[in-house]
C-alpha cells in the first residue's frame, strides 16, 4: 500500500501490485484480486524475481559440506 517501490522488478514480473495509499484504490485492487479469477491466477503464477525461498536451505547444505 504505497505509491512507489524500491523493488520495481516485482511489479514488472507481476508478483507485486502498487495499490496506492487511498482507501478506494486499495479496496478496488484487493476486490479485483478476490473476485476476478484470471487476474488472481496470473499474479499467483507469476515468476518471483527474488528467488524461490530456499536460500537458507542451500546455504546450510553448503556449510554442512564444508564441515564434512
Amino acid at each position: 500500500m504505497r505509491d512507489t517501490t524500491e523493488r520495481p522488478e516485482g511489479v514488472e514480473a507481476g508478483t507485486l501490485k502498487l495499490a496506492g495509499t487511498k482507501m478506494d484504490d486499495i479496496y478496488r485492487e484487493c476486490r479485483q484480486l478476490l473476485t476476478e479469477p484470471e487476474i488472481y491466477r496470473r499474479m499467483s503464477e507469476a515468476r518471483n524475481p527474488y528467488g524461490d525461498g530456499t536460500a537458507s536451505i542451500k546455504i546450510r547444505k553448503i556449510l554442512e559440506d564444508i564441515d564434512a
